[in-house]
C-alpha cells in the first residue's frame, strides 16, 4: 500500500523512494523565486535527473505563477496566487498577525494542502521551507508515515531580526520541535539557529548545487563602465543590508586601491542610496566604483565580465553568489566568517579575510590584483572546486544520503 502512487523507474517496474518539497507560499515574489526556492527546485531538478543513482524523486507543491516546472515532476502542484500573503506581510510586518487573521490562514493553508493528500501520502520525506506549510501539515494530520523535515527558510530572518514580532520566532521555534530533523544549507546556518533557540534535534547539512552553465565575455559591460580590459574588475552581490555590504566593499576596495593602483576596478550590484553616493565621493572612487541595479538576470552578464568575487555578507545567508562565482571560474575573495567562505571550502577555492576588516580585505583584493599567479591559482580552483562540489548531481548524491539517513533514523 505505500508504494501506491509512487514514481515507477524507467518502466522497470520499481518504484523509487519519493519526497515532496513544500515551498514557501510566504517568500518574495519573483521571476527567480528566493534563494530557499531555488535551493528546493535545484534539489528536485537534482534528484530526478539523477533518480536512477540516488533512487529518490521528488514533487513539489509550491505557488502557481512564477515556478518553473522541475525537469522529471511532472505537474508542480501549485496552490492559487490567492494564498500568498507577501504583500501584505512585506506591508506591515508588526501588524500581520492582527491584520491577516494568522489562525485562519493555517486552516485555510491546511484546507489546501488536504487538495493534495495523495501526493503527501506517497511520500516517505515531507520536506518544507516554510513555517506555516509545516504548522499547517500538522494541523491538517498529512503525511502518513513519512518523516517530516523543515529547513528555516523565509520567515526565519524576520523571526531573528530586530524588532520582529515575538509570535514570529514562537513560531518558528514551534515548528523547529514540530519536524523530526532540521536540514540547513550550511554548517554556519546551523549556529545561527542554535544560538537562537539552542541544540537542534538531529541537524543535517546539505551544501547547495547549481546546474552548470557558461558565462560569454562580450566586454559590453566594461565598456558601460569605462573599465579597461586590462583592468581586473572585483564584483560583489550585496544582500538585504546593501547600505552595509556595499560600504563594506567600498571601503575595502579603496584600501587595495591604494596598492594596486588604477588597474583595479569595483562593481556592486546593489541600490546607490544617498549614504553609498556620498561615500564614493568621500573616498574618491567616483571613477572606479559603480553600481549596478539588483537582479537575478544581470548577475551573468557581471559574472562574465568580473576576474575576482567579493563576499562579504555578515549574516549566514543562503547567497548563492560565491557559488555561481566558481560556476564561473572567478578567484573568490571572501570573509572568513561569512556563509560564502563555507561555500568556497574555507580557503581551499577562496583567498579568506578577516571578517569586519577592511584592511585585511583590501589587502587580499591587492594580492589578487597584483600577483597573476595568485588570481590563476584561485580562478583555477574556483572551477575545479564547483564540478567536485556544487553540480545538480552531487547536490542529489548529497540530498539522498541525508535522506536515506533520516529514514533510517525515523524508523
Amino acid at each position: 500500500g505505500r508504494q501506491t502512487g509512487k514514481i515507477e523507474s524507467a518502466g522497470t517496474g520499481k518504484f523509487m523512494k519519493n519526497t515532496v518539497l513544500i515551498s514557501a507560499i510566504y517568500s518574495v515574489e519573483g521571476p527567480a523565486g528566493s534563494p530557499f526556492e531555488v535551493f528546493f527546485r535545484n534539489m528536485a531538478a537534482g534528484l530526478n535527473k539523477n533518480s536512477g543513482e540516488t533512487g529518490w524523486a521528488a514533487q513539489i507543491i509550491g505557488k502557481a505563477g512564477v515556478r518553473a516546472a522541475v525537469p522529471g515532476c511532472g505537474d508542480v502542484f501549485s496552490p492559487p496566487p490567492s494564498m500568498s500573503a507577501g504583500k501584505k506581510m512585506r506591508a506591515a510586518l508588526d501588524g500581520f498577525k492582527r491584520k491577516l487573521g494568522h489562525e485562519k490562514f493555517i486552516s485555510d493553508y491546511s484546507a489546501k494542502l488536504r487538495e493534495y493528500a495523495d501526493t503527501l501520502a506517497s511520500a516517505e520525506v515531507i520536506h518544507s521551507h516554510d513555517v506555516q506549510a509545516l504548522l499547517a501539515l500538522k494541523k491538517a494530520g498529512l503525511g502518513g508515515a513519512a518523516a517530516l523535515c523543515f529547513t528555516p527558510g523565509a520567515l526565519s530572518r524576520f523571526a531573528r531580526g530586530a524588532g520582529a514580532p515575538a509570535w514570529l520566532a514562537e513560531e518558528e521555534r514551534a515548528a523547529l520541535a514540530a519536524a523530526d530533523f532540521i536540514l540547513a544549507p550550511s554548517r554556519d546556518y546551523i549556529k545561527m539557529l542554535e544560538g537562537a533557540y539552542g541544540p537542534l534535534k538531529q541537524p543535517y547539512v546539505i551544501l547547495p548545487g547549481l546546474e552548470d552553465e557558461k558565462y560569454l565575455r562580450t566586454g559590453a559591460l566594461r565598456r558601460k563602465l569605462g573599465v579597461p580590459e586590462t583592468a581586473l574588475l572585483a564584483a560583489a552581490f550585496c544582500g538585504s543590508e546593501p547600505e552595509e555590504d556595499a560600504g563594506f566593499f567600498m571601503e575595502s576596495f579603496a584600501a587595495a586601491r591604494k596598492r594596486a593602483g588604477e588597474k583595479l576596478f569595483a562593481a556592486a550590484m546593489a541600490e546607490c542610496t544617498p549614504v553609498l553616493k556620498e561615500k564614493v565621493s568621500a573616498l574618491g572612487l567616483e571613477n572606479s566604483f559603480f553600481f549596478l541595479p539588483p537582479g537575478q538576470a544581470a548577475r551573468g552578464e557581471v559574472l562574465a565580465e568580473a576576474d575576482v568575487f567579493f563576499s562579504a555578507l555578515k549574516c549566514p545567508s543562503l547567497d548563492m553568489g560565491a557559488i555561481e562565482a566558481l560556476r564561473a571560474g572567478l578567484a573568490v575573495a571572501a570573509a572568513d566568517d561569512s556563509w560564502n567562505a563555507e561555500a568556497a571550502g574555507y580557503g581551499e577555492a577562496a583567498m579568506l579575510f578577516k571578517a569586519g576588516d577592511a584592511a585585511s580585505a583590501g589587502l587580499a583584493l591587492a594580492d589578487l590584483a597584483l600577483h597573476p599567479p595568485a588570481l590563476i591559482h584561485f580562478s583555477s580552483k574556483a572551477r575545479d572546486y564547483f564540478m567536485a562540489q556544487y553540480t545538480l548531481e552531487a547536490f542529489a548524491l548529497r540530498a539522498a544520503a541525508a535522506y536515506g539517513d533520516m529514514l533510517v533514523n525515523f524508523a
